[in-house]
């Protein structure tokens, strides 16, 4: 979310299996999204020096799996453009309940993960 409004919203199934019965040479999935603000924004927390996107520039959203633990998903989080990394995060999706991260101000990452039983 983006100062309240969405602008990417997914739903994936996910299960619990052993990392050793994960197959290796199966290519991770990636969720990839692409937004278009209407305010600038200033991301700073990642690089020596803060950068700030233009009013209009689009930005690439990726999420992907990077870690598990047993109340939960690690999600790496990361926003490009032009072939630059802006911010490059993680965020903790926790089992049963709503997560939120505030990647850099107004920038939202939420995420509800639902047991088999819900």
């Amino acid at each position: 979310m983006l100062d309240g409004n969405t602008i990417y919203n997914a739903s994936f199934p996910t299960c619990k299996k052993e990392r050793s019965l994960h197959s290796k040479t199966k290519k991770q999935k990636v969720l990839e999204f692409r937004f278009v603000p209407t305010r600038t924004i200033t991301w700073e927390g990642y690089l020596d020096e803060d950068n700030t996107t233009k009013v209009g520039q689009e930005i690439e959203g990726n999420i992907w799996l990077s870690g598990s633990e047993s109340e939960g998903l690690i999600l790496g989080v990361s926003f490009m453009s032009n072939n630059q990394i802006f911010m490059n995060s993680v965020h903790f999706a926790r089992m049963g309940s709503k997560s939120d991260s505030e990647i850099v101000s107004g920038l939202l990452v939420t995420t509800t993960l639902r047991t088999d039983n819900e």
